[in-house]
């Protein structure tokens, strides 16, 4: 109420008081001094009140009840109400340093901010002569050494480091007094020597000399580091509150009426941390694939128009990612009332993800506006309305009023803008107009790798088939990773009728002496399996078999993915095939799975392929063993691994004539035989199964027994479903 009032010197002649005025005065006074009413407001209140009226008998009251030492709490509220005069009237300085000097800490605090308002040398004049008094208590000096600290003046300073030095010279006095005058010049002066009294003398000759203005403009920049200080401090006490209150909510059990019950009570709380964090406990509900609940919709809605433009921006993200459609005129509302960008910018993206096309004539004109945050968001929002337009498709005068406004404002927007013309490349790519194709090549030669980046998708999003080779020499050139990750991404994008010779220069680029980057190669092969996946299955498999023979850096890895994807879909769709299909393309299938790390599921889908082969008169299954039995001593260079012959010979138990599983297992145990005979061989037979032994002749099994030095067999017999099928 008092706040800013200046208040002159008081008038020289005697100002009658009226009855009615001196009613007025009573009143006050007898709400002043009730010990029963609140000092804040109501008191303090009626003192501000009393000091407005500058009327004699006003201040003659409240310089009695200043000075009635029996009543602390009418003499609290009167500094307290003086706190907010700018300019106080002298006549309440000698009651004002009585009141510092009496002891009670709440009293002298607030007679020190009064005191601190005075510009009057002889108050300081007098506040020295208490602090240099050694006949004064401690606790009197070091109070009026705290209240120096808050008179900024060069007279303050010069009085207390003439009593550091006289201190120091004379040795009296008590440390206490030293610190005292340390902390006070350190108010003044945001310099720390602490009590080294040589280094303040050395300070206050460098600056005792400056004049007025440039004092005044030291005592500025003090008070804005002060300023800078506390209000980092409170942002840090915030966030701390903020993530209690947050951390909380998340440990909280998960009732939902209790849960919301707590956000509706932050968010109509006084303090904006509190709405914030509600705000934040909203976004964990969204995020747990909760809508935002109907019941707190009206409450989040109202705090687009909080005072605090952090609580406005959270809250437009939180009516965003909650899909709040209901919000959007609230959303337009705010927009035209917005003036802080940032906030601006975030009812955009809001109202681009929440509206349609009918928003557009409401978004354009914010793209033209000179201040890059708020452009930038209009043009996050045209990309997701246009992102958005399979549910209302846009039609041609609003995609031309669209491209025309971009474009527009590309042009416009200089290298110092850098933001900007990234986030309207994205807005071009969601809208992919064929118009825009030549900023898409420009910014492909752009020297800002953020700028090619966005450029390579915006033309890979154009799914123009002319511009694969153009994609392709920036994969190879560009020198950032980045921009070869999404440029590789962009290629599997385009959707290419025929990519076969695509896809070759992409498995070429897998080879790290070509592409150096483990990342970049990852994404080139995600690349490639994407593009290869829309090929048919035999396809896939001949292209595997080609790479894997060629291609020595397509690491195990990588072998094994292609392996992993070509299964899922083998397992989705060979139902479907005719039996010469099954024939063929299980055997290579289980060819490529030989050179993973788990060969021995090869054998499955061998045995699918001679299952199959029994249906057809071509190739024989004999012919067809024999490329098996090649295939799996060609897969081991580095050795022939016992369990996976073994197995294979047990699956084809029914499906290969016995004695041309005789002719396997001499090829199989040679081989053996020469890399490990103790070993290997011996694993090898021990292996085999009693249902493969009853396929063998009776010489052959003898001739397997002295093989084997005797091993008895410990393979198990045929599982019912591993049994040949009667097909």
């Amino acid at each position: 109420m008092t706040a800013g009032v200046a208040r002159g010197e008081p008038e020289a002649s005697a100002v009658q008081t009226s009855p009615a005025q001196g009613k007025l005065i009573q009143d006050m006074v007898k709400i002043v001094t009730d010990q029963n009413t609140p000092i804040y407001p109501s008191r303090k209140t009626a003192a501000g009140s009393l000091l407005l009226l500058g009327d004699p008998e006003a201040d003659r009251q409240l310089l009695a009840i200043l000075a009635n030492a029996k009543d602390r709490q009418s003499q609290l509220a009167v500094t307290a109400a003086l706190t907010e005069i700018e300019n106080p009237d002298p006549q309440y300085q000698s009651a004002l340093i009585d009141n510092l000097l009496a002891g009670d800490p709440a009293l002298q605090e607030a007679s020190t901010i009064v005191l601190s308002r005075y510009r009057d040398p002889g108050l300081i004049e007098r506040m020295g002569q208490i602090i240099d008094s050694d006949k004064r208590p401690l606790p009197q000096r070091l109070a009026a050494i705290g209240a120096m600290g808050k008179m900024r003046s060069k007279q303050a300073v010069a009085v207390l480091i003439t009593l550091m030095e006289r201190l120091h010279r004379d040795r009296t006095g008590s440390r206490e007094l030293k610190l005292a005058c340390a902390r006070s010049l350190y108010d003044l002066t945001l310099v720390d020597y602490s009590t080294d009294v040589s280094a303040w003398q050395k300070w206050w000759e460098k600056n005792k000399n400056k004049d007025d203005l440039q004092w005044l403009q030291g005592q500025l920049d003090i008070l804005a580091n002060e300023n800078r200080f506390l209000r980092t401090r409170l942002e840090q006490t915030e966030r701390v509150l903020i993530e209690t209150l947050v951390r909380s909510f998340r440990s909280a059990p998960k009732n939902d009426a209790e849960r919301v019950k707590t956000i509706q009570e932050y968010l109509a709380s006084s303090l904006s941390a509190h709405r914030l964090a509600a705000l934040q406990m909203l976004t964990i509900w969204i995020s747990q694939n909760q809508g935002l609940p109907p019941e707190l919709q009206t409450s989040v809605r109202s705090l687009l128009g909080d005072q605090d433009p952090i609580v406005r921006c959270e809250c437009a993200k939180v009516l965003r990612d909650g899909k709040d459609v209901q919000a959007v005129e609230a959303l337009l509302g705010q927009l035209e009332k917005e003036s802080e960008p940032l906030v601006k910018r975030e009812l955009l993206v809001a109202l681009g993800q929440l509206g349609g096309p009918e928003l557009l004539d409401r978004v354009l004109p914010q793209l033209a506006l000179p201040l890059e945050t708020v452009a930038t968001g209009a043009a996050q929002a045209l990309a997701r309305i246009f992102q958005n337009d399979n549910d209302a498709p846009i039609g041609p005068e609003f995609r031309d009023a669209a491209v025309n406004a971009i474009l527009q404002r590309y042009q416009q927007a200089g290298d110092d803008m850098p933001l900007l013309r990234q986030e309207l490349l994205a807005a071009m790519g969601a809208i992919r107009d064929k118009r825009f194709l030549q900023v898409f090549k420009d910014a492909l030669g752009s020297p800002d790798a953020n700028v090619r980046l966005f450029g390579a998708a915006g033309l890979a999003a154009l799914k123009d088939p002319a511009q694969i080779d153009l994609l392709l020499g920036y994969l190879k050139d560009d020198p950032e990773p980045g921009v070869r990750a999404k440029i590789a991404t962009g290629i599997a994008s385009l959707g290419l009728a025929d990519d076969r010779s695509v896809v070759d220069q992409l498995v070429e680029r897998l080879n790290p002496t070509v592409e150096k980057d483990k990342q970049v190669r990852e994404v080139i092969f995600g690349a490639i399996t994407t593009m290869v996946k829309r090929w048919p299955c035999d396809q896939q498999i001949a292209w595997a078999e080609a790479v894997f023979a060629r291609a020595a850096w397509v690491d195990l890895e990588h072998r094994q993915a292609i392996v992993n994807g070509l299964q899922d879909q083998i397992t989705a769709q060979s139902g479907a095939w005719p039996p010469d299909v099954q024939v063929s393309l299980f055997r290579q299938f289980g060819d490529l799975v030989l050179v993973t790390d788990r060969p021995a599921e090869a054998v499955k889908y061998y045995r699918q392929s001679l299952v199959a082969a029994k249906r057809v008169t071509s190739p024989p299954v004999e012919e067809l063993a024999d490329r098996m039995c090649q295939s799996i001593l060609a897969a081991a260079s580095g050795g022939l691994d016992p369990l996976v012959c073994a197995q294979f010979l047990n699956r084809s138990v029914g499906l290969i004539p016995g004695a041309h599983l005789e002719v396997l297992t001499d090829c199989f145990a040679e081989v053996l035989a020469q890399e490990d005979p103790d070993n290997h061989l011996q694993e090898f037979i021990a292996a085999l199964s009693a249902d493969f032994h009853k396929e063998l002749s009776e010489a052959y099994r003898q001739k397997l027994a002295a093989m084997g030095r005797g091993v008895p067999s410990t393979a198990p017999a045929l599982a019912a479903d591993t049994q040949p099928s009667s097909s």
